[in-house]
């Protein structure tokens, strides 16, 4: 095809747009407002080695940290995002995340050109990989570092046919130096090297083979020697850089721990309990979904795994009858033991994805070997390999889980540039109150909070969990699901306890209970404590999306004062006694709630179309005030609103179902279950009303089982709070008042 004085042959211009707008797609997600949870840890424990040096007092973050941290598995790492902040600040790290993203896009096209001779069948590469490991680049992690120090190891010491230079062996040996002290996963370059060397092993017996089966022609004999002398001067060569990899290695802080990390890991810490990163892949359970692996990728793997296995299948069967030189290079173990190697960690765990480039790389070198004898064969995986680009990048918006995981916040273009930070994502209005009060203690707080939450207010206040699951026990993350759960751990043990037992004085409760199933999302913890006693806990901070808890008593006096001087530099009312009264808030500072995430900025409009003439107009009013005081705990308000509109519309679900949640929440069990029954009435065959209505009972039956004393654990409010409210439809319009 031409264009104007250029020729571009048709697979390349298809498999070029198709590559180049999937890039671009990442790119743009790469360079949104932070929302990496990680980094923020990173950030802190830069600071830390930055400033105090490699072996830090104790950990500055956690409050259930084991003895031995911080661990310094991923200081280098830490240090340079750091640095980078200090010098360029929230955006600079935008803006440099990108560069390394397309940096290694790059790098993958190199890697697949340099073994395909095709520019078309790189970006098929570059496309495959998007497809693979596009979850992995979007987050600033030290997997950006893994990754090109992989395909970079690949480079320098496998990607040749003749052996690698002494030159290359010792950048491979620096290489897996600061690998080794930037992530912890350099392990996995130390086991392709492994691998590799089984296959030049696996080489050297298939060439004693072939030289067993050579005709009597010096040439053919000589051939084989020539090649063994290069297979064994390789094998010595990749030995080499093994060994001197292995023991340059050991400078890191931790010595060999660092090499066992994996393996401590996985053995003393929580690490497989997180589900995005460590499930292993199920090549057939297509159903299975979670954040960190799509359909498209579970389907691009399996399709690679049989391409992978149909090639190795073809050039083993092409060797046994006959063996050659020709129908080795078909084979070529050593990119076999590099590619199964790769599938084999990728079944390990789905964080693994991004090696499918090594058994694809396997797969192209023995079509490109076959096709000196057949042309045709070539040009045809050429085409077919430029139309599967063109069907990856249809099928990724949706399939590949881009818009659906990806692009969770529909930035404008303009919030896009404006926001540096994804503050929604981190509930930051509730974590700088607790920076503005100067409280201080132990935090309770939810999983993806927590490393933002440290960053911005350890070493005062010190958090329960956060992303480095190696740095607490196992223990930690039970209780954290038991808290959730209102449930207790230990024998006799309720959830309150449980926050007694870890000595936790703050309690940061954040989420919506919304969800389009049965129950709402795991982590929604906003009302956990709304019945505890005020002897207790005592309500300090509270808008729609959280709020914060301090422990009573003499202990607590100090941070309660310290709330109190705020709010009352603020001119908001708050008792050191009572607590906070949201209702009080919102009637004497309006002007105050609307800036801290209590009240929309039409909240007046509102209450004007509320009275409005027109029904259509005071239904929707109605409703939103329904929806803004049941996720302000004012269940009176609420009820009130609701009930009003429930009255204008005989057919109308959401403010019915609403007063099913709050009588409930009120304890008013009879009104809650006849509220319950009236809304199934509107509709006997709506499968989420009769939920609703089966929810309502389990409630009144847990909650007499606990009132006769036959169960004293909090079941009851524990399935109520786990009740999804509210359908994520229903909350679009609502948030755009805000």
């Amino acid at each position: 095809m031409k264009l104007g004085r250029w020729s571009l042959p048709l697979p390349l211009l298809v498999a070029s747009l198709s590559a180049a707008s999937m890039v671009l797609l990442v790119l743009y997600l790469v360079g949104r407002p932070l929302a990496t949870d990680d980094l923020w840890f990173h950030l802190k424990m830069g600071e830390a080695f930055a400033t105090e040096g490699l072996w830090p007092d104790a950990d500055p973050m956690l409050h259930t940290a084991v003895a031995e941290a911080p661990i310094q598995h991923e200081w280098l790492f830490q240090v340079f995002v750091y640095e980078v902040w200090q010098s360029l600040g929230f955006y600079g790290l935008r803006a440099v995340h990108v560069p390394i993203v397309a940096g290694i896009f790059w790098l993958i096209f190199a890697v697949v050109r340099r073994e395909s001779r095709s520019s078309a069948v790189a970006c098929f590469g570059v496309a495959l990989f998007v497809v693979l490991a596009w979850y992995r680049l979007f987050q600033f992690r030290p997997d950006l570092a893994s990754i090109p120090a992989a395909y970079g190891l690949y480079l320098l010491l496998l990607e040749r046919e003749e052996p690698p230079s002494w030159k290359a062996v010792g950048g491979a040996s620096l290489l897996l130096l600061a690998w080794s002290n930037a992530h912890s996963l350099f392990g996995v370059g130390i086991l392709l090297l492994v691998a590799a060397l089984l296959g030049f092993a696996l080489k050297a017996l298939l060439l004693a083979w072939v030289k067993a089966a050579a005709g009597e022609g010096p040439e053919s004999v000589k051939a084989v020697e020539e090649a063994r002398a290069r297979n064994a001067t390789y094998a010595q060569r990749l030995a080499a850089a093994l060994v001197c990899g292995v023991v340059i290695t050991l400078l890191n802080p931790r010595g060999v721990a660092q090499h066992l990390t994996f393996f401590s890991s996985s053995s003393e810490s929580a690490i497989w309990l997180i589900s995005d990163e460590w499930r292993n892949f199920r090549p057939l359970a297509f159903a299975s979904t979670h954040p960190s692996v799509s359909l498209l990728a579970r389907i691009s793997m399996d399709a690679l795994i049989a391409a992978f296995s149909l090639v190795a299948l073809w050039g083993v069967s092409s060797f046994l009858r006959r063996r050659s030189l020709a129908t080795l290079a078909r084979i070529d173990p050593p990119l076999l033991a590099l590619g199964a190697a790769s599938l084999a960690a990728a079944f390990i765990s789905v964080r693994f994805f991004w090696m499918g480039i090594f058994p694809l790389l396997f797969a192209l070198r023995a079509l490109r070997v076959a096709s000196l004898a057949r042309p045709a064969l070539w040009s045809a995986t050429t085409w077919v390999l430029s139309v599967s680009s063109l069907c990856l990048l249809l099928a990724f918006p949706g399939a590949g889980g881009y818009t659906g995981r990806g692009l969770r916040t529909p930035w404008t273009l303009s919030e896009y540039m404006a926001v540096a930070i994804d503050k929604r994502r981190y509930y930051a209005d509730g974590v700088e109150f607790l920076a503005n009060t100067d409280v201080a203690g132990k935090l309770f707080n939810v999983y993806h909070v927590g490393a933002f939450a440290g960053f911005l207010l350890a070493p005062r206040i010190r958090t329960f969990v956060d992303g480095r699951t190696e740095h607490y026990p196992p223990e930690v993350l039970d209780d954290l699901d038991v808290i959730l759960q209102q449930m207790g751990r230990l024998p006799g043990e309720t959830y309150l306890d449980v926050l007694d037992r870890r000595d936790v004085n703050i309690f940061f409760g954040v989420g919506i209970p919304a969800g389009e199933g049965r129950v709402t999302q795991k982590h929604y913890s906003v009302t956990l404590l709304e019945r505890a006693s005020p002897d207790r806990w005592i309500l300090v901070s509270r808008s729609i999306r959280h709020a914060i808890y301090l422990r009573a008593g003499e202990r607590s006096q100090a941070n309660l004062a310290r709330v109190a001087r705020y709010y009352e530099e603020q001119g908001v009312p708050f008792s050191k006694e009572r607590g906070l009264d949201v209702g009080e808030v919102l009637r004497e500072r309006p002007d105050w709630a609307k800036a801290n995430g209590m009240l929309p900025a039409s909240y007046e409009a509102m209450l004007a179309e509320a009275e409005s003439e027109d029904p259509r107009v005071r239904y929707a009013a109605l409703n939103d005030l329904g929806i803004l005081y049941a996720l302000l705990g004012l269940y009176e308000d609420q009820i009130a609103a609701d009930r009003r509109a429930a009255a204008l519309r005989e057919d109308a679900a959401p403010p019915r179902r609403r007063l099913v949640f709050a009588h409930l929440r009120l304890d008013r069990v009879r009104a809650g279950l006849q509220a319950a029954e009236e809304l199934v009435r509107l509709n006997p065959e709506d499968r989420d009303s009769r939920e609703v209505l089966e929810m309502a009972r389990q409630y009144a039956q847990l909650r007499a089982a606990e009132r006769s004393g036959k169960d004293p654990g909090r079941l009851a409010e524990s399935r109520l709070n786990r009740f999804a409210l509210f359908r994520f439809s229903e909350l679009r319009r609502f948030f755009q008042r805000f």
